[in-house]
């Protein structure tokens, strides 16, 4: 098991991420065709890629409700998996050579972006 969760790793970026909107919440559905939202992980490289799935999650496990706690009624829960980009392959993002990558949440109600450094003297 854990040998596939690490081959997992080295192929995917993944995050949770929880979602509220002032608004109606089916604005706050990323899965649904014609969502306001455009998701995006970005890197210094200037690579910018879409996810490769986003999964509703209906009810939050108790797990997920502990390492995120800021999980509620209120907000919708995602997982949102991007391509890394591996040796030899063209699509996905570069974080052996990035000094930081970011995520992005862009449209009509507004954008934010979530940036992550990267440690780059331990590569």
């Amino acid at each position: 098991m854990m040998t596939t969760e690490l081959d997992d790793a080295r192929q995917f970026h993944r995050f949770y991420v929880a979602l509220y909107t002032a608004t109606q919440m089916r604005y706050a559905d990323l899965t649904k065709p014609g969502t306001p939202w455009v998701v995006r992980l970005l890197d210094s490289q200037g690579h910018e890629i879409e996810p490769v799935e986003i999964q509703k999650i209906a009810k939050p496990s108790p797990v997920e409700r502990k390492y995120f706690p800021y999980t509620s009624v209120w907000r919708q829960a995602f997982r949102v998996k991007f391509r890394r980009r591996v040796s030899g392959s063209e699509a996905g993002i570069d974080d052996d050579h990035a000094s930081w990558i970011a995520l992005r949440f862009s449209g009509t109600e507004g954008a934010s972006e979530l940036q992550w450094n990267l440690d780059t003297e331990n590569r």
